[in-house]
């Protein structure tokens, strides 16, 4: 297996990351990495003239870094697994750069008419399960004369999706509730409480909260 090497930000030695020996830490600021050894770290904190830092707070302080690279790296796993899905079900092969730059104001909240982040954990598990819905509502605007293909369906219903991300979080809690209820009481079997509370559209393009999907669409 060949080496790979990142550069310690203390003593800019190689640090060799698939060396499951190897004793580091990764810091990430304004979504640079920085890797560090962590007797570099420690030997740097605890010895500094002013404000030195005991090994304990210098270990507190690597853990901490360390989950929050556990952290990084399942959402970046999570937004490469939610990418996938959508070529398959799109059956698309190439996404514009836009279209990961939106991706990504809608993962921090920071997209016009948002205001929440939408993580990409919450919206891969939205898209899987009204999969079929969104396929109907497709095929409803086909038969209209207006079919929507590839990245513009893609928008579309990224558009439907995020007008009922609610409606969502509401399913997620009572999901929460009654797992709450189920290990509490042990002795009544709950069913699943299924993601069904979008409405049929009137019209293609409306829906119960009356969200303008084609003023969305401008925003995506």
């Amino acid at each position: 297996m060949r080496a790979i090497t990142r550069k310690c930000s203390i003593c800019k030695e190689p640090i060799y990351i698939n060396d499951t020996n190897e004793d580091f830490f990764i810091t990430l600021k304004n979504e640079t990495k920085s890797y560090t050894h962590t007797n570099c770290y420690i030997e740097k904190q605890t010895t500094k003239k002013r404000s030195p830092k005991t090994v304990e707070e210098c270990q507190e302080y690597i853990e901490q870094c360390r989950q929050n690279t556990k952290v990084t790296e399942k959402k970046k796993s999570t937004k490469n697994e939610l990418y996938e899905f959508l070529f398959d079900m799109y059956d698309i092969s190439y996404f514009p750069q836009y279209f990961y730059i939106k991706m990504d104001s809608v993962y921090k909240g920071t997209m016009k008419k948002l205001n929440k982040p939408v993580p990409p954990e919450d919206l891969l598990d939205m898209w899987k399960q009204k999969r079929n819905y969104l396929d109907k509502v497709a095929e409803q605007n086909r038969k209209k004369g207006n079919e929507i293909l590839g990245v513009n369906r893609v928008n579309y219903d990224l558009a439907i999706l995020l007008s009922k991300y609610d409606s969502y979080l509401k399913w997620k809690e009572q999901q929460k509730i009654a797992i709450a209820e189920l290990d509490e009481s042990k002795k009544r079997s709950i069913e699943k409480i299924e993601y069904t509370d979008v409405a049929r559209p009137k019209r293609i393009g409306t829906f119960d909260n009356k969200v303008d999907i084609n003023s969305m669409l401008d925003e995506i």
